[in-house]
């Protein structure tokens, strides 16, 4: 029976360990100096300008030197001029225009109509793209990067094994 109810403490062990491993801090940057570790995963960034930056979690944001590395996740309005006739104009209930198929039968997503003619159009695109980034220290104002507690996890793991052995001491001793 006791080996029934120590399997049963494994599942809730391991969710209280992954909860309190990982924390999100946001922490504001004034300089080189406030900079997190090497091992700190940075998710997001804003820049003295106001810019900020997403990177992905396959390849989040690294400190090397003395500037933020990985791949930056952006969203980018690209003009395009694309040519007639066309096809298929679809409209939202306002006017504006958000699909449009060229002479050549490819579909763009439309952002914004920059200049609307009978052969020729111009307009703005959304392109999201993956590109890799160097962000350098003196530039960050705030990161937002994942966190490992090692103090939590050793937290999640010793109060549940100690309570387990209490119990579990306390049901040997019952049993005398």
């Amino acid at each position: 029976m006791f080996k029934k109810s120590g399997l049963a403490a494994i599942p809730a062990v391991l969710v209280l360990l992954t909860a309190s491993c990982v924390t999100w801090r946001t922490k504001d940057i004034g300089g080189i100096r406030d900079a997190p570790g090497n091992a700190a995963r940075i998710m997001t960034v804003v820049k003295m300008s106001g810019e900020r930056i997403v990177f992905a979690k396959s390849d989040p944001g690294r400190v090397r030197g003395q500037a933020i590395q990985g791949t930056a996740l952006a969203r980018f309005s690209v003009p395009l001029e694309i040519k007639g006739p066309f096809p298929s104009i679809k409209e939202r209930p306002d006017g504006s225009v958000y699909e449009i198929t060229d002479g050549a039968g490819r579909v763009h997503q439309v952002y914004r109509v920059l200049k609307r003619g009978d052969a020729e159009w111009s307009i703005l695109v959304n392109d999201r793209t993956a590109r890799p980034v160097s962000i350098p220290l003196a530039d960050v104002r705030q990161i937002r990067y994942k966190r490992h507690s090692f103090v939590l996890s050793f937290l999640a793991v010793a109060v549940p094994l100690s309570l387990g052995l209490y119990v579990g001491a306390l049901i040997s001793l019952a049993s005398i």
